[in-house]
């Protein structure tokens, strides 16, 4: 998803071009439906990814954009094309123009670096999830459904992760947080995320007191029908994740939990948004292209000295004190007349730097 604000600008570059996008499985619904995209095909690993690039090479392309660490390594299987991408330290000589290789950067503005050596430039940093009209009816008919009212003031909370469990934060978080929110806001709360997060919905209820307020969307929406429940939400809290992006991309404003990853890295971008983090001297652990190995780390694999602190010592109070601010910023920005809804919800008097303590 980093790179659709790249996609973006390549298809304003070179508008009368066919753009080709190869993808892992995984990634197809966040793709599909991209305007900027003639042809999107999903590969289910690494010899069908060779597969592809062959059936392409062999079908003739001009120029090869690498907006990944893999796609990047993968335009070596097209000796004849322009080429340019990521890790230019050391993928460098492959590629035709000069492409910075500044890591410290937001994903987004590295993935716009790299078109913009092919003269590509981009009107807006926006990430880009396009949802059908079909799929927002989808959503509007399950939430009627189960009695939610999307027009009242609803936190969407994803505490999943799926590939890295060391970003989650723990679930008795989750169900403090939410039992706050209806208790101090009187908001709604729906639970979404995958089937892989079935479980952990379930978890945040039964350690809740008010778990019977709380809607579950995990495990019964698609990504898409989730990305349109997410834009009716007038928050979004989770972990760095898929969920979270999409937030972003939706303009619903994102308390973001983050621990062994980077949010100057992945991070939201919306100034409406926040991160919350414990700011231990250990985090982030995570750094973007560095040893794949680090992926086994944080899916599975932990050093023995390692007990994620990073993510244990973020507490309920830094999460709601983060989601009294986001409030007052949205009140700030909107004066009301957007959303009046938040005028009836009570302000606790939370700051920037009142914030900062944590």
């Amino acid at each position: 998803m980093f790179g659709t604000p790249a996609l973006a600008a390549l298809r304003r570059r070179f508008a009368g071009a066919r753009i080709t996008v190869m993808t892992w499985q995984s990634s197809f619904e966040v793709l599909e439906g991209n305007p900027n995209i003639d042809r999107l095909i999903t590969c289910t690993g690494a010899l069908d990814a060779a597969r592809v690039a062959s059936k392409l090479r062999a079908e003739g392309v001009d120029v090869v954009v690498g907006l990944s660490h893999v796609g990047s390594w993968l335009s070596a299987a097209f000796p004849n094309s322009i080429k340019v991408g990521f890790n230019s330290r050391t993928l460098g000589w492959l590629y035709a123009e000069q492409v910075p290789d500044k890591r410290t950067i937001h994903a987004i503005d590295y993935c716009l670096q790299v078109v913009q050596s092919l003269g590509a430039t981009a009107d807006s940093r926006k990430l880009e999830f396009y949802i059908s009209d079909r799929d927002r009816q989808a959503t509007e008919d399950w939430a009627s459904s189960v009695g939610l009212d999307l027009s009242g003031v609803t936190v969407a909370i994803h505490p999943g992760g799926k590939n890295f469990q060391a970003k989650r934060w723990d679930t008795p978080g989750f169900s403090a947080v939410a039992d706050r929110l209806v208790t101090e806001l009187d908001t709604s709360v729906v639970l979404v995320g995958g089937h892989d997060d079935v479980l952990l919905a379930r978890e945040i209820i039964e350690n809740a007191r008010y778990g019977s307020r709380f809607f579950v969307a995990a495990g019964e929406l698609s990504l898409k029908q989730t990305g349109a429940l997410i834009e009716r939400c007038t928050l979004f809290i989770g972990n760095d994740s898929a969920p979270q992006h999409i937030a972003s991309a939706m303009n619903t404003p994102v308390i973001a939990l983050f621990g062994p990853t980077d949010p100057e890295n992945f991070g939201p971008t919306s100034s409406l948004s926040t991160v919350v983090t414990a700011n231990l001297p250990c985090s982030p652990c995570f750094h973007w292209m560095t040893s794949p190995l680090q992926y086994l780390y944080l899916s599975s694999l932990k050093r023995l000295e390692c007990k994620h602190e990073c993510m244990a010592y973020i507490t309920p109070d830094m999460v709601m004190s983060a989601v009294h601010l986001v409030i007052e910023r949205i009140r700030r920005r909107t004066k009301s007349s957007i959303e009046p809804e938040l005028a009836a919800i009570p302000y606790h008097g939370i700051t920037d730097s009142s914030l900062a303590q944590y």
